[in-house]
């Protein structure tokens, strides 16, 4: 199957490129790397460049070039996924918002329209294009009612997809996404609260709520998203409308915060600010309606243990008592998750390659964490390991230290 994937850098967009590649389509590309995703979230898809399996153009969707993108990839399916994602930058910049989100989904029509696409699987906004229902989970069914700039605009996408699948043949799909999380996502701003509050947490930084800490929202696994995705796309062709993708679990911020603190191993509570402009109170989505199992979606809490011991790993920092200069933040290390850390409570070397894998390595010998003597290094210094020489220990490492967290997105 020949694809087209819009934000293609992002963490789900990424994770979906990933997917397609690994189950044999083609697939192009599209970010304008402007949004935070880093190009290193393609990293694992680059390989397939020369397989002619993947392709990658750094474009605006709102650039009129999209149009000869769009013709010459001539995909049979189109995930449109790029979009302004903050609310609080929608309230305080509705333009802004209004071009990325509503023109920048017309342009792609229209380039989709003019290729002759069959199929367009849209990343609606389920937390937001619902409103504050009288009754949760909301269904399909439940009336519209965006509360916000970025509500509206997502909305407005919905309603254009219906219109050109009426006016010139198009089969689209919309996905109304609950609040997803998992690797990849990225840690500053308020959409991935789960990772805002993860990253935070492990490079001891404060946490902060916005609210009283008793607004809800259903979380759902970037995976099982991903999974509704391909089976949007593979849907017999008079499928379309809207689909909720969530688990239709409530949880309020304060749980959510207690559980990852639970997992990362912090005790400090949260610090509490004004509820932000925009956001709703309650949502989550009742994903039994019309997508059936696509996702498989249901309430998976280990999922976000996952996606902290994922975050550990590629983010690592030194124990506390580490005497290594030059580090940023408290005790934390470098970045290269096997760049070796000099700590003087175990006069060793410690390296990490998950939150729960870790070895204490002899500096002067350079020993691999699973050789024999990464296993004896690490009982001298009291670890316990596992047969393939992997410390039982838990880290606490470091990830970005650069803004402050913020929480509690729609």
């Amino acid at each position: 199957m020949r694809t087209l994937v819009t934000g293609a850098a992002g963490f789900i967009g990424s994770t979906l490129v990933d997917r397609l590649l690994e189950e044999g389509h083609q697939v192009t590309g599209i970010d304008n790397l402007s949004a935070g995703s880093p190009a290193a979230n393609l990293e694992s898809a680059h390989r397939y460049q020369g397989t002619g399996r993947f392709s990658f153009v750094a474009v605006d969707v709102r650039n009129p070039e999209l149009s000869d993108i769009v013709a010459e990839s001539d995909p049979e399916v189109v995930f449109h996924l790029a979009a302004q994602i903050d609310v609080c930058r929608s309230v305080d910049d509705p333009q802004y918002d209004a071009r990325n989100n509503v023109l920048g989904t017309i342009n792609l029509l229209e380039a989709s329209r003019r290729a002759q696409v069959p199929r367009i699987v849209y990343a609606a906004s389920g937390g937001t294009r619902y409103g504050a229902p009288a009754t949760l989970p909301a269904t399909e069914d439940t009336p519209v009612d965006p509360l916000s700039p970025y509500a509206a605009a997502k909305v407005a996408g919905e309603f254009y997809m219906r219109a050109y699948a009426g006016m010139y043949g198009l089969a689209p799909i919309c996905l109304a996404l609950a609040k997803v999380y998992g690797p990849r996502q990225y840690p500053h701003g308020e959409p991935g609260v789960v990772t805002v509050f993860g990253s935070a947490m492990i490079s001891g930084r404060p946490t902060i709520v916005y609210g009283d800490g008793s607004a809800t929202r259903d979380y759902v696994y970037v995976d099982d998203v991903v999974t509704a995705f391909l089976c949007a796309a593979e849907a017999p062709i008079t499928t379309s409308g809207i689909f909720n993708i969530g688990t239709g679990a409530q949880t309020t911020v304060t749980e959510l915060h207690q559980r990852i603190a639970a997992a990362v191993g912090v005790s400090r509570p949260a610090d509490y600010a004004e509820a932000r402009t925009g956001e709703v109170h309650a949502s989550a989505l009742d994903p039994t309606g019309r997508a059936g199992n696509w996702a498989g979606t249901r309430h998976r809490p280990h999922r976000r243990r996952r996606t902290h011991r994922q975050m550990a790993a590629r983010h690592p920092r030194s124990p506390p008592g580490c005497t290594r200069p030059g580090l940023r933040g408290p005790n934390a290390a470098p970045h290269h998750p096997r760049h070796p850390v000099t700590c003087a409570y175990c006069r060793g070397a410690r390296t990490t390659r998950s939150v729960t894998a870790l070895a204490r390595v002899d500096p002067a010998r350079g020993d691999h964490p699973r050789s024999p003597a990464a296993r004896d290094s690490a009982r001298r210094c009291g670890t316990p390991t596992t047969r393939t020489g992997r410390s039982t220990a838990t880290s606490r490492p470091d990830h970005f230290v650069d803004q402050p967290p913020r929480a509690l997105g729609c």
